[in-house]
């Protein structure tokens, strides 16, 4: 009983600490958002930006929001800053279609076409198959999947008739395997959306060093706009790595943390 409630308050914590959506807003920020609405509407691009930085500097947020933004700064011509939003815009919903499409755009025009490493068929489809739904849906499934598999034990237990009662053990054992599936892809999904692992290199151009030092060997160089994971970080350097698997050190005040 105890694991139980333990595992019922994390999936509890999973949906309260996704980021507040814009509908639940306070009254005096969704007078801003929709200020910023109106100037997005309006082509006022720059007011927009102003007001929607605003309403997230407060903590409020959502793929939409995100995704205003990622266009607002491509209208303004800041291609770093737009895929930086379109990248937020992500990982708050990865299954975004719109954002996926406007940030292929947008990095068709960056200097630097890195090519990542080659993923196995099955490891796209785990990665899609994550990415189906968002955190907090995720971690509502999961609470229905883990009653169902209760219901179903409670058949097991309580039932007279055998062919209810195996159809209630291996209903209650095929919901707990989803359930454990579905509790996974929450908990990883809320990891993601509270984790800064990746990064958008705001600097026109950045040489990578072999070391924290700028007098160390030089190895690649970076332009606006390139994503790349973080890595350890010494004093002002922070260690990174290119989706080609190339890595080095670079700045952190070249960088902007998604």
């Amino acid at each position: 009983m105890k694991n139980i409630i333990i595992g019922l308050m994390v999936l509890v914590g999973i949906m309260v600490t996704v980021p507040t959506k814009a509908d639940e807003i306070p009254t005096g920020y969704l007078a801003l958002l929709d200020s910023a609405t109106n100037n997005y509407t309006g082509k006022n691009y720059s007011e927009a930006l102003r007001q929607y930085t605003l309403v997230t500097s407060y903590g409020y947020e959502s793929p939409e929001i995100w995704y205003n933004m990622g266009n607002c700064a491509y209208r303004l011509n800041s291609l770093a800053e737009s895929i930086l939003f379109y990248e937020k815009s992500l990982k708050l919903d990865p299954g975004f279609e719109d954002a996926q499409y406007n940030l292929r755009v947008v990095n068709s025009k960056i200097l630097d076409k890195i090519d990542s490493v080659p993923q196995l068929f099955y490891e796209r489809w785990w990665f899609s198959l994550q990415n189906t739904f968002r955190a907090n849906t995720w971690a509502l499934l999961s609470l229905f999947l883990f009653v169902f598999s209760l219901v179903g034990f409670l058949f097991y237990y309580l039932v007279d008739l055998r062919w209810l009662r195996k159809t209630g053990f291996y209903g209650a054992l095929v919901f707990l395997f989803l359930f454990a599936h579905s509790f996974a892809f929450a908990w990883k999904a809320s990891s993601r959306i509270t984790r800064s692992d990746y990064a958008i290199v705001f600097s026109p151009s950045v040489t990578v060093k072999g070391s924290p030092d700028a007098t160390s060997t030089d190895l690649f160089v970076l332009h606006e706009g390139s994503k790349v994971f973080i890595g350890d970080q010494v004093g002002e350097w922070c260690k990174v790595k290119r989706s080609d698997g190339k890595e080095g050190w670079m700045p952190l005040e070249a960088i902007r943390k998604i």
